[in-house]
């Protein structure tokens, strides 16, 4: 008898700490679950219309530009026959200052309606300052299907569409 209750101490003096070790422990903290979405593709052309991507940097409190740059300039574009460089500063567009923009490209937005899927022939006018130059340079540039039988079979502006 002896033997069984001092088993039956043990038992309940360990369940005991294991409730007061988890009263003092805070919860653990749940992840999230991971959603893994299946693979999926997009069949339609670019929808940059020039043929240069454009890097933007916005104020965090007005949601408007803060500066824009030219991050590519795509081989074989208007933008490229007309001398666009990669990290040139964008100063305007259209004559609008780029600080008087909101920044995004969103459906509906300014951005938006001046580069994402335009028209062939639709032209847009930047002030630019290269990197290496000290005087900006007011390029206009026009949207225009490249054809390349080399590199890819067709191109908007001078962006592969596949």
């Amino acid at each position: 008898m002896k033997t069984f209750f001092f088993v039956l101490a043990l038992v309940l003096t360990s369940a005991r700490a294991e409730t007061a070790a988890a009263a003092t422990t805070p919860p653990a903290e749940k992840k999230p679950p991971t959603v893994i979405l299946p693979p999926f593709e997009v069949n339609d052309v670019p929808q940059l219309s020039f043929g240069f991507s454009i890097r933007v940097m916005r104020n965090q409190a007005t949601m408007h530009a803060l500066g824009m740059y030219v991050e590519r300039v795509g081989t074989g574009t208007d933008a490229e026959r007309k001398g666009l460089k990669a990290s040139s500063e964008i100063l305007s567009i259209n004559g609008k200052l780029v600080s008087e923009y909101e920044a995004t490209f969103n459906p509906g937005s300014e951005l938006a309606r001046i580069f994402i899927g335009r028209k062939e022939g639709a032209s847009v006018t930047l002030q630019v300052m290269p990197l290496t130059k000290r005087k900006p340079q007011t390029l206009t540039i026009v949207r225009r299907t490249i054809s390349d039988e080399f590199h890819y079979k067709n191109k908007i502006g001078g962006l592969p569409s596949d």
